[in-house]
């Protein structure tokens, strides 16, 4: 077997094989050690990083200054609305113990809703029931909070709750 190695082993086959594992190990070798501190400004071309995605490009490595101007779509302006309400609703105790207060966020006309949300704003027997837009669907105008207190002491009066909209324009 060894005999029939050493007839194959040529000055060529063995220089053809060397040069092989050399480029490979080269290209293996860059690949590992050079990093974007290596690449100078203004050496790279259109063409050596055409094929580029999204999965390419670590999040948050880009800014603003990176792109020409337009290339960015306009940003919106967000804003939060509050709101609120004094309509009581009796729950479960009519005899005024349990007491649910809706209360509402609106949006300015040609606003659109972004999120919103609903908190007490007094007692620690008072439980968020209710949070969403409104009304339900695809064009709401608003934010919708409900709250339910139990009231344990005879002159206790809960507050509205604190509900607020976010609201974005063009």
């Amino acid at each position: 077997m060894l005999t029939r190695l050493r007839r194959h082993l040529t000055y060529a086959n063995v220089t053809a094989t060397l040069a092989l594992f050399v480029a490979l190990g080269g290209t293996s070798y860059a690949a590992l050690t050079i990093t974007g501190r290596n690449v100078k400004n203004n050496s790279l071309t259109g063409k050596d990083v055409r094929g580029l995605t999204t999965s390419d490009v670590k999040n948050g490595a880009l800014r603003i200054r990176d792109f020409a101007a337009g290339e960015l779509p306009q940003l919106t302006t967000t804003v939060r609305r509050g709101g609120s309400s004094t309509i009581y609703e009796c729950f479960s105790d009519c005899g005024g113990r349990v007491v649910q207060i809706p209360a509402r966020a609106d949006c300015l006309p040609g606003e659109q809703v972004t999120g919103g949300g609903v908190s007490p704003t007094t007692g620690d027997d008072a439980v968020v029931i209710e949070s969403r837009p409104d009304p339900p669907g695809s064009s709401p105008t608003g934010w919708m909070g409900n709250v339910r207190y139990t009231i344990r002491e005879e002159a206790a009066s809960p507050q509205p709750p604190d509900v607020w909209v976010v609201c974005a324009s063009p």
